[in-house]
């Protein structure tokens, strides 16, 4: 993957676009893009988790230990993207300091996404250089 975040949102008309996701730099983990099932071997930091994107803009946190590529096609799953760890599950904090402080206090770009309401969210990003 090597197309800026730019030139990919102006080619197809986009009105956000964020570069967050860890598949480029992987040679493991599940690939769904625009509900094609590009790879289906787990990804060898499978705790983290992944962000399955449903076709009526819901989403939820899965983990790809607990679930196959296949079933999360079967289930209506179009996007995956690879993240983590979760912050926020149902509602619930699911990281403490132990799990997310030491990746966050180092200089890399940060992504979170999160629903508001139906088709509402919220996306904060930091450069983090």
């Amino acid at each position: 993957v090597t197309a800026k975040t730019s030139e990919t949102a102006a080619a197809n008309n986009a009105i956000l676009a964020v570069n967050g996701d860890y598949y480029g730099a992987n040679s493991t983990g599940y690939v769904i893009k625009n509900g094609v099932l590009y790879r289906d071997t787990v990804r060898d930091n499978a705790a983290y988790g992944d962000l399955a994107i449903y076709a009526d803009g819901s989403f939820e946190v899965i983990y790809e230990n607990e679930i196959t590529a296949q079933e999360l096609i079967d289930k209506g799953v179009v996007n995956l993207l690879a993240f983590g760890p979760s912050l926020v599950e149902n509602g619930e904090i699911v990281v403490d300091t132990s799990t997310e402080v030491g990746r966050a206090m180092s200089s890399n770009p940060r992504s979170a996404i999160g629903i508001i309401d139906e088709n509402h969210y919220i996306i904060v990003v930091a450069d983090g250089r």
